[in-house]
């Protein structure tokens, strides 16, 4: 076991579905933009029976628009069922450098939200992708209203994100 972790170090990466097959195989869900792309990072933490593991990946396929996956110390469905519904962490340090112009969700999310009067509007409470650009879910700053939805589109209505300050610059009027 690996209890020692920091979770404010972690992101969440996937989530593990299903037992596949009798010998151990797990079907994944992976967030990642590519889903692939989650077996780059290793190790991936899980919380198994409240403490955390840290497991390798030993084997992964991909299944009828899925991925399944193995692991060395899960051998039948009934241990595989032991793991099923847990997230899947890697730490952030893990993930690549992004150029100036991009961003993690992790780096946006909790970030000020200020106009260009200066004045704040809220924090951001999360994001949502709609496929022609993401929103940004603001919990209101003045309790008029819980929360508003802020598009996503760098320079115009996204005029700045400070990642090192936690805050992001947008030509918006709440």
């Amino acid at each position: 076991m690996f209890n020692n972790v920091n979770h404010e170090n972690l992101i969440v990466l996937g989530k593990i579905c299903s037992p596949y097959g009798v010998k151990g195989w797990i079907k994944i869900f992976s967030y990642s933009q590519i889903k692939s792309n989650i077996f780059n990072y290793s190790p991936w933490y899980i919380k198994e029976l409240n403490k955390w593991k840290k497991i390798f990946v030993k084997n992964w396929q991909c299944y009828k628009k899925n991925f399944i996956f193995k692991i060395d110390y899960i051998n039948d469905r009934d241990m595989a069922k032991r793991i099923c519904n847990s997230y899947i962490f890697v730490k952030k340090k893990q993930l690549p450098i992004l150029p100036l112009d991009e961003f993690y969700w992790f780096n946006i999310l909790d970030c000020q939200v200020i106009n260009i009067d200066g004045k704040l509007l809220g924090y951001v409470k999360d994001i949502i992708e709609t496929g022609s650009n993401d929103v940004l879910i603001v919990r209101n700053s003045n309790h008029k209203l819980n929360e508003f939805l802020i598009p996503f589109i760098l320079k115009k209505v996204i005029r700045r994100i400070d990642t090192f300050n936690k805050v992001i610059y947008v030509t918006w009027n709440q």
